[in-house]
């Protein structure tokens, strides 16, 4: 019963500093009622004001769209087990005679399926595909195609060969263009907010050349509506999942705004009672000055490490204020963990020192942001340093 009435007595002496705790949540819960989030989320949605006829025009366009991109794969198939082939002739694994009954089938395929490509971009008018089109037409004449049977000497083989595999990894290029955004939103859909795809480990198969990969993915980052619910790193090629519902990004953010204001409360309480501990030179306003200049440095810390690597690439970095939220949907859980390791070293560095001041909570914070950047985000390190070295090799 003491427990319980200690408890009690804090509670009541806190009332000020608990409230606004309560008021969040309650916030939340509120957010989250079926009509208030259906309000909401009809509020953010581009398509809510569009006629009935404009919609399904716009489903029709979608569907074509949906088996213009199977086609597509498919072809990006073909012609990348055809390139396989020919270079395992270049290698002196097989020869032209040997698959020349396969040259043939996979030549008859190829056809019956820009058929069906070319009549459905007939309502789109994409200069990719024209490209494609271009690509395959260079290709098609070329006499290891037109007869594969026939011989040639060896300098000639291995000048069409040559030939056959630039084109097939120009045209196996355009086709990931328009085809991959498409399986990035696929893949989107079947995962979470909070989590991410490893772009050059998802499409290495498809794309073997990390350049080409890096162009994908820079023709993605700059064109951010493509990706239904991701929001992309170019420079680590990662591509994070948000939650497209505007109720669940604002209570993705105030969940967050919770946490902050608790711990903050928690860390202010514990400076009423810091004598308790032995340590006397705490106050609450101190360590709560302390608590926010740790935040400060490990801030601080991410806005210098971005500029590094704007630095790196040549590129400035994207500043989309308007995005604010999916940003904070996307990276909830790192926002998390960044502020418990803040709260962690705080405590350890008061209990450590017996002291605090605001010069030493800062370098703590920003100290603290680059042990994290060390040894929790290594993937992420590994990544942009290989985009580094592709920026400079795609620019010279």
């Amino acid at each position: 019963m003491d427990t319980i009435n200690n408890i009690k007595d804090l509670f009541s002496a806190n009332i000020d500093a608990l409230a606004p705790i309560i008021t969040l949540t309650l916030i939340i819960l509120f957010i989250k009622i079926p009509y208030i989030r259906s309000l909401i989320n009809k509020s953010n949605e581009d398509d809510s004001y569009i006629s009935p006829k404009d919609k399904e025009e716009k489903e029709k366009r979608r569907q074509k769209r949906k088996i213009l991109n199977q086609a597509l794969r498919e072809l990006r198939a073909e012609i990348s087990d055809l390139n396989s082939s020919f270079d395992d002739i270049k290698q002196g694994k097989t020869t032209v005679t040997t698959i020349a009954d396969y040259i043939q089938k996979t030549n008859k395929d190829v056809k019956k399926l820009f058929s069906t490509i070319n009549d459905l971009n007939e309502d789109f008018h994409s200069d990719t595909i024209r490209n494609i089109n271009n690509y395959w037409e260079q290709m098609k004449y070329n006499p290891i195609l037109v007869d594969p049977s026939q011989s040639m000497s060896p300098q000639d083989q291995l000048h069409h060969l040559s030939m056959l595999e630039a084109k097939a990894k120009k045209m196996i290029l355009a086709i990931c263009f328009l085809t991959i955004p498409h399986r990035v939103n696929i893949w989107l859909q079947q995962s979470r907010p909070g989590y991410y795809l490893p772009f050059h480990l998802l499409f290495e198969e498809d794309l073997p050349s990390a350049e080409d990969r890096q162009r994908v993915i820079n023709t993605m980052a700059w064109a951010p509506k493509a990706m239904e619910s991701g929001i992309i790193n170019i420079e680590s090629g990662l591509i994070y999942r948000y939650d497209p519902r505007r109720s669940a990004q604002y209570c993705g953010f105030l969940f967050l705004l919770l946490i902050f204001y608790t711990l903050s409360v928690g860390i202010w309480l514990f400076g009423k009672h810091a004598t308790y501990f032995g340590l006397t030179d705490i106050t609450p306003k101190l360590i709560l000055l302390a608590w926010l200049a740790v935040l400060a440095g490990m801030f601080i810390h991410i806005i210098i490490g971005k500029f590094k690597r704007s630095q790196e690439t040549g590129l400035p970095q994207v500043v989309a204020t308007s995005d604010w939220l999916i940003y904070v949907s996307a990276h909830k859980g790192d926002i998390t963990l960044k502020l418990l390791t803040a709260l962690f070293g705080l405590f350890a560095f008061t209990f450590s020192s017996g002291s605090i001041t605001m010069i030493s909570s800062f370098l703590l914070g920003y100290s603290l942001d680059s042990f994290i950047g060390v040894f929790g985000s290594s993937l992420e390190k590994k990544a942009e340093a290989q985009y580094s070295s592709l920026y400079k090799k795609i620019q010279g």
